[in-house]
């Protein structure tokens, strides 16, 4: 279960809500939120307690801490282990402090029972060699809690930060020898050459992945209305209340849905329109 905290067009509450994945054409991807009691889904399979929140300051030292565990455990064995091991706490929380506070930045963390697993955070470019004017500067999710969309979910919610600056494109740089670099090919960066960066006893090659539509990236909230967006809806319902649970008998017309006070929402990744039919 995650709680995600509303888009600028979402409701001024926050939700208990669960998010998955219902389909994907190349690198568009729709996601839909269904509001559920709190507990509705524990103890079914492949689900997790996490809320994805703007990051507050008393969250830097945490901050921290994600960063150089997650490098520690994806580049061990690539990078030199004397920068690996120089690597500090303490460091990276002077880093990130300076960061959080200049204007246009923003962050955001993920949460696991109050303790930070992973976090995005990005504004106005700093590489002035790309002609895009924002920048994604940190992505980082722990190891254990890889796999399950975090990435994705916090990329695109700081990329709807900088999209309502105003300011166009959007350039991340991240090492050729990254293991996960190809996440950025999915969410449809554009490699660029980028210049080399020396940490520890060696120097290594940068790669840039540039996007010229920052909207594309962005989420949107909106109320269930359409019939496409129904369909959705009781997609990922059926899902992940019935068949991720061996049940049957999902009824797509329970009174519930249509109750006074019951807001059904659908989150969806920049302009995307649904249109049926909408599978699994």
């Amino acid at each position: 279960m995650m709680k995600l905290w509303p888009s600028p067009v979402a409701a001024t509450r926050a939700q208990r809500i669960a998010v998955t994945n219902i389909g994907q054409e190349s690198t568009r991807e729709t996601f839909a939120l269904a509001c559920f009691n709190e507990g509705a889904l524990k103890g079914t399979r492949s689900t997790m307690s996490i809320d994805i929140r703007p990051a507050h300051e008393r969250d830097i030292p945490k901050i921290a801490k994600v960063v150089v565990d997650a490098w520690r455990s994806t580049f061990a064995g690539i990078l030199p282990a004397d920068f690996l091991d120089g690597m500090s706490y303490d460091q990276q929380e002077q880093r990130h402090r300076r960061t959080f506070g200049r204007p246009g930045v923003t962050y955001y963390v993920a949460c696991s029972d109050d303790v930070v697993v992973g976090f995005a955070s990005g504004g106005p470019t700093r590489r002035e060699a790309f002609p895009s004017e924002n920048e994604v500067y940190a992505i980082y999710v722990l190891a254990e809690f890889q796999q399950h969309h975090l990435g994705s979910i916090l990329f695109r919610y700081v990329a709807t930060d900088l999209k309502r600056s105003g300011r166009k494109g959007l350039a991340v740089v991240a090492l050729k020898k990254n293991p996960h670099r190809s996440f950025y090919e999915r969410l449809g960066g554009l490699p660029s050459a980028a210049g080399p960066i020396t940490l520890g006893s060696a120097t290594f090659n940068q790669i840039a992945y540039l996007w010229d539509d920052v909207a594309s990236l962005a989420l949107e909230v909106v109320r269930v209305s359409a019939d496409a967006h129904w369909q959705a809806y009781h997609a990922i319902r059926r899902r992940v209340l019935f068949e991720d649970r061996g049940l049957s008998g999902y009824d797509e017309n329970h009174s519930d849905d249509h109750r006074d006070g019951h807001f059904p929402l659908l989150l969806l990744q920049g302009t995307i329109q649904l249109e049926p039919p909408v599978s699994i």
